[in-house]
């Protein structure tokens, strides 16, 4: 890579860090001992990491960190701008030696057996003990050796700017060859397991495919301009960019498949994964991620600034940095953005997945270290005490969870805060919620000494998976006469069929013969309460109070609440308690076209009738299939967005888009939903086994059938 004038350095002593997270347990992950991870530069790991992440600092240098990070089980091995080479322990982040060399150190070292391999700027390669530090041998080039070695079969190559591309065995220091490029070299070598050659380019616009074991040219393909990066190799073919925008796609005989002009220079390898590559580019700020058969874009990724870093591809993701001084985490197969960080730092080196954590170094002398961090949940989003009196005490219980609930184990842990001191909580401080888990925090409210009228406090969250802050309000009223009486004090409806629509009355007494007016608030969407309003008659009111067994939650009973309150508080506020048992199975069947379905096997009426899409799926309206199992449907209208709440289960749609969010995974739908006479629809199997349930298609009578088993 070109050196690059560094505007601003931040100088730092050397400190002992103490880890920020703690390492999987050693012997589980793979080692990423070279730059790009393997000799075929695939930037390609099983290890693991995912959204959202933690940012904490591994270690520091005393200048900048263009070079990659080489990490095995016991050893992590660096280089810096201060002319050294940083060895650190993986699993506690404590150094185990610094060696000095003779300039910049910006070759990315590699670890092999007991050694490390690694360039600098005063023109040595340099190998050293990983144990100790000390200097095993070191190789004498004619310039800058910013190339970053490879290590195959006992052997070293690396180039070198006096133009050469150097073969040295590993054990003695020894040069076994060297090749002549007629230019400056600063690309690091590839290794093509299939026919046993190296693949490297240089300032000659040439890209050379040399003989392993002898140096000898096998054959070399001519560019338009300079090849700063390494390539990369899969199943016979071979991928690299030009200073030029140019991007190829070779056989490993040197024949050309694919050219395209990404239209700015390329100074990072392409990572290879599954059928696709992805390559940053520089001054037009892109990413791109194409066919590795044909060149064809799948998608394409705009950041704030050039890209210079290689990008690391682990599990679902892809991160690179940039030298807008964030660091990238996207969805490989849609390039959509998952997650950023900013570090405050450009970020040229190329980013290191090592067991659930990515690594990188930056233009300020540090390492960063990611892992996956918790996610945190609130419930409610908001506490409203209603109308309260002096001598009262009410409380309103918050849950706090840790919504993450993929295979990486986080503790959510966080502190809750307000000014409010006529609020207190059960507990001010949550710690180790686990994965899925959560933490019940009662918050009470002591009116003692306010004012009447209308209050509001804000209770602030803050916690290593996010941050949250709670609006709570609330009423003082003089306490009002009890006055209202209402019978059954308690609706107890027994047990109603899914599907079914069962009505009780409830009985408003008063104790005056003045007229009194009110509101009746059904607190869950399965109550229907007729009249909302009423005035009093002769002392007596009555209400018909409904449950809609269809949209009654999963599970075999349900308790909901009824408030009845007067205007102007002439009375006071009276609650009814709501009690159902009901069928925890549900079944749910519809025949295309016809907008009446069959829940447990009883009629329940559609806005509209379910159809069948050109690609032949079964589209049906959203809010019918998700109140159905008694979720909580919203509508987020400037995101077209769909969501979808059900107990732990968390659903976003998008109308048009045809990708779901499930639980925060990304999962591709067959169909997007589309907007129909009104209604959202959305593809029926999508949505129900995203709750877990089971979808049947009965084509003779097209009939889509569905099971829910809790």
């Amino acid at each position: 890579m070109k050196s690059r004038l560094i505007t601003a350095m931040l100088v730092i002593t050397l400190v002992l860090q103490v880890p920020v997270f703690a390492m999987a347990e050693e012997g589980k992950c793979d080692d990423w001992a070279m730059f790009n991870h393997d000799v075929s530069r695939s930037c390609l790991t099983t290890n693991q990491a995912a959204p959202p992440l933690l940012v904490g600092e591994a270690y520091k240098a005393t200048a900048a960190i263009h070079s990659s990070i080489a990490m095995t089980d016991r050893y992590s091995v660096v280089g810096s701008d201060d002319m050294k080479i940083y060895c650190y322990d993986t699993h506690s982040f404590r150094i185990r030696w610094s060696y000095l060399t003779g300039n910049k150190v910006r070759s990315s070292p590699t670890i092999s057996g007991e050694v490390m391999v690694c360039g600098s700027d005063d023109g040595y390669l340099y190998c050293l003990n990983l144990e100790t530090g000390n200097e095993v041998w070191k190789f004498k080039t004619g310039d800058i050796v910013r190339s970053s070695p490879l290590v195959v079969n006992g052997k070293v190559y690396f180039a070198s700017r006096d133009m050469k591309v150097y073969c040295v065995d590993i054990f003695t220091g020894q040069k076994v060859w060297a090749f002549h490029t007629g230019a400056f070299v600063d690309a690091s070598p590839t290794y093509n397991e299939h026919n046993k050659t190296i693949l490297i380019g240089s300032y000659s616009k040439k890209l050379y495919c040399l003989n392993a074991e002898n140096g000898r040219l096998t054959w070399e393909f001519e560019t338009p301009s300079e090849i700063f990066a390494a390539c990369s190799v899969r199943n016979g073919k071979v991928f690299f960019g030009t200073d030029g925008g140019q991007f190829y796609c070779l056989s490993d005989d040197g024949r050309q498949i694919w050219k395209i002009d990404v239209g700015a220079h390329v100074w990072a390898t392409p990572a290879l994964v599954e059928d696709k590559l992805i390559i940053p580019t520089g001054y037009d700020k892109m990413v791109r991620c194409l066919y590795q058969d044909t060149g064809e874009e799948v998608w394409n990724f705009r950041t704030e600034n050039w890209n210079y870093s290689s990008p690391a591809i682990g599990g679902k993701y892809v991160f690179f940095g940039s030298d807008d001084q964030n660091l990238y985490c996207l969805h490989w197969k849609t390039g959509q953005l998952a997650w950023k960080g900013n570090l405050g730092y450009i970020i040229e080196a190329s980013p290191v997945i090592y067991c659930e954590a990515v690594y990188v170094g930056t233009w300020g002398g540090t390492v960063q270290v990611f892992q996956p961090g918790p996610i945190l949940e609130v419930e409610p989003q908001e506490i409203d005490f209603g109308i309260v009196t002096h001598g009262t005490t009410p409380f309103r219980d918050v849950i706090v969870r840790n919504a993450r609930k993929d295979q990486f184990q986080t503790k959510l842990e966080g502190k809750m805060v307000t000014d409010e001191k006529h609020l207190s909580f059960s507990a001010t401080e949550f710690f180790d919620i686990s994965n899925g888990s959560e933490q019940k925090i009662r918050v009470t409210l002591d009116p003692g000494g306010l004012d009447y009228g209308n209050h509001q406090a804000l209770l602030k969250i803050s916690s290593n998976g996010g941050e949250f802050t709670m609006i709570i309000r609330w009423r003082i009223v003089s306490p009002a006469p009890p006055c209202l009486n209402v019978s059954p004090s308690e609706l107890n409806f027994g047990f109603i069929k899914r599907g079914e629509e069962v009505s009780k009355t409830l009985t408003l007494s008063f104790d005056t013969d003045e007229e009194v007016s009110g509101i009746v608030m059904g607190e869950d969407r399965w109550i229907d309460v007729e009249p909302v309003s009423f005035t009093s008659i002769n002392r007596k009111f009555l209400l018909k109070v409904t449950l809609n067994g269809s949209r009654i939650p999963a599970g075999n009973e349900a308790q909901g609440r009824i408030v009845i309150a007067t205007k102007n508080d002439v009375c006071q506020q009276v609650s009814v308690m709501v009690k159902v048992e009901t069928e925890p199975r549900i079944e749910i069947s519809m025949v295309i076209g016809d907008n009446t379905a069959f829940v447990n096997g009883r009629p329940v009426d559609m806005d509209v009738a379910p159809y069948v899409t050109s690609k032949g799926r079964t589209m049906v309206p959203i809010r019918f299939i998700s109140e159905t199992f008694g979720a909580d449907v919203k509508w987020i209208a400037d995101k077209k967005e769909i969501q979808i709440n059900r107990f732990d289960n968390r659903v976003k749609l998008w109308v048009g888009r045809p990708e779901m969010d499930v639980n925060d995974l990304i999962k591709a739908i067959p169909s997007p939903p589309e907007i129909k006479d009104g209604r959202t629809m959305v593809p029926f199997r999508a949505i129900a086994e995203a709750f877990g349930a089971d979808v049947q298609w009965i084509a003779e009578t097209k009939t889509v059938r569905m099971v829910f088993n809790p």
